[in-house]
């Protein structure tokens, strides 16, 4: 794992444009696979830091693994969702998303099909040479397109910058800090899902559509009450709320990115 910055190194995302562009600017969907082989290595997600973003319900199909089973491969990439207005639209929200949490992570649609018919997202720390990398469900942008209608780039974007918000927890050394002496995954979601409305928070502020109910929305919707289980998430209520208290500190206070990472974690640790 690479060196972990503390609050006052976080440096300037626009002074390496080039690195961005090519990592997330919607021409370069293609260039996203230059890492060839590397997604190859057969390495198991248990030593990679990973973060996910499931919905509660799984399919039921006889084989289908297991939310807990730590043997999963990493994901076979697609490169598009099959809707290029859509796919660059949601390109230029990633770029936007990636500048407010100053993270460069690489992002790729995949076949989530162990979580059909509702789907799933994930981040992972992998490869090297990026912040991470964020895989999206074709099963979930089918779900979204079915709940959320013509509003379905602001539930994309907003369950994308959850996992934008790992991202940004690998890269500050934030995962083993949230969840010390927690039995489940909560309080690393939770900050994920604070996060995630400070940048919905940040677009309305620089007069983005973006409304928090519909972010909060597309969170709550995945909150669960298995509280023994390791996967927990939070609740509906707890999810909501977290996004809340994030939409408000990139609106209302518009705290710079530093103090959004040390108010979020404090807020999460005195859950």
């Amino acid at each position: 794992m690479r060196d972990q910055p503390g609050h006052g190194h976080v440096q300037e995302v626009a002074a390496v444009p080039h690195r961005r562009s090519i990592l997330i600017a919607g021409a370069a969907l293609a260039a996203w696979f230059r890492w060839g082989n590397a997604f190859e290595t057969g390495q198991k997600p248990s030593t990679l830091p990973r973060g996910c973003f499931a919905h509660s319900r799984r399919s039921s199909a006889p084989g289908t693994p297991s939310e807990n089973e730590d043997d999963r491969e990493i994901p076979a990439p697609i490169s598009r969702s099959g809707d290029h207005q859509f796919d660059s639209a949601l390109m230029d929200m990633l770029e936007r998303t990636s500048r407010i949490l100053n993270v460069l992570p690489a992002f790729r649609y995949y076949d989530d099909w162990r979580y059909a018919p509702s789907g799933n997202a994930e981040a992972i720390q992998f490869p090297s040479g990026t912040d991470g990398t964020v895989y999206f469900g074709l099963h979930l942008l089918q779900t979204l397109r079915q709940e959320f209608g013509k509003d379905v780039l602001i539930g994309a974007t907003a369950i994308s910058a959850h996992e934008f918000a790992h991202i940004l927890q690998f890269k500050h050394g934030l995962v083993e800090k949230v969840t010390r002496g927690e039995r489940t995954v909560r309080r690393q979601e939770l900050q994920a899902d604070f996060l995630a409305g400070y940048v919905a928070g940040k677009f309305e502020r620089n007069r983005l559509t973006f409304p928090s109910e519909l972010v909060a929305l597309a969170i709550f919707k995945i909150g669960d009450l298995e509280v023994s289980s390791k996967e927990h998430h939070g609740t509906h209520q707890q999810r909501r709320r977290a996004v809340e208290e994030g939409y408000i500190a990139g609106n209302r206070f518009a705290l710079p990115l530093p103090d959004v990472i040390e108010q979020s974690t404090d807020y999460v640790l005195r859950l």
